[in-house]
């Protein structure tokens, strides 16, 4: 047994003679069926933007155009380059010719730039010398207490240079497990080479052998190479 709705029944205003297609009346025969789908094919692949651009925002659609590859002329010479690039360019070649406003252009961003940049070398500074000096305790407390010495972090602190009169940080050593687990090997590698070195040189000492003596030589030429590439404060002198 089915039911129907309680206006299932109802007359269609639409079969009446007085019924006026118009606004919010459409004809009868352009009407939605009841449980059929307006758009019986489903939106169609690539039904997107043809231009390649899709939906972006400002910020993405304003960087995708800046790093745009452009050619432009430079000394007779054709030269790609991103269209900021050619953008500042432009405005340098401007300002060295005397316009006042290209030089503004230029100047503003230029010196909020360096703002940023000496706002970062300070913070930079001042963490690797709170890095230096918390280490320098925990050594000093372990020390204290007759405990093993403690684990050095990533960076080590001793590989940490600071150049306060510059304002320069500089990393000399690993700042990985990976880059540390290189050196270490390396290091192992570099010292095993001077402990056979130093055993070569005692024999030398009792008994002269030329065919000794070219092994002495290459291997101070080893250790020589190897210590070329550590850092300064992991090398070792013969």
């Amino acid at each position: 047994m089915t039911t129907k709705p309680d206006d299932a029944d109802a007359p269609d205003p639409q079969a009446s003679p007085d019924y006026e297609v118009g606004y919010g009346k459409p004809p009868v025969g352009t009407r939605f069926q009841p449980g059929r789908s307006g758009n019986p094919r489903g939106r169609p692949r690539g039904g997107g933007a043809k231009s390649g651009v899709g939906i972006l925002t400002a910020d993405e659609l304003l960087r995708r155009e800046l790093y745009r590859t452009v050619t432009v002329r430079e000394n007779g010479k054709a030269v790609k380059l991103p269209v900021f690039a050619a953008i500042i360019r432009a405005n340098v070649q401007a300002a060295a010719k005397g316009s006042r406003l290209h030089l503004k252009a230029l100047m503003d961003p230029l010196r909020a730039t360096e703002a940023r940049h000496s706002a970062m070398q300070g913070a930079l500074l001042e963490q690797a010398l709170d890095t230096k000096e918390l280490w320098k305790k925990r050594q000093e407390e372990h020390a204290a207490r007759n405990l093993l010495p403690p684990q050095p972090p990533l960076p080590h602190p001793d590989d940490i240079n600071v150049d306060v009169r510059r304002g320069v940080v500089q990393i000399d050593g690993p700042t990985t497990e990976a880059e540390r687990a290189v050196l270490e090997n390396t290091l192992r590698q570099r010292d095993l080479l001077i402990h056979d070195y130093q055993t070569a040189i005692a024999s030398l000492a009792d008994f002269p052998d030329p065919a000794l003596a070219d092994e002495v030589r290459a291997a101070e030429a080893e250790i020589a190479g190897i210590n070329a590439t550590l850092p300064q404060r992991y090398r070792r002198t013969l």
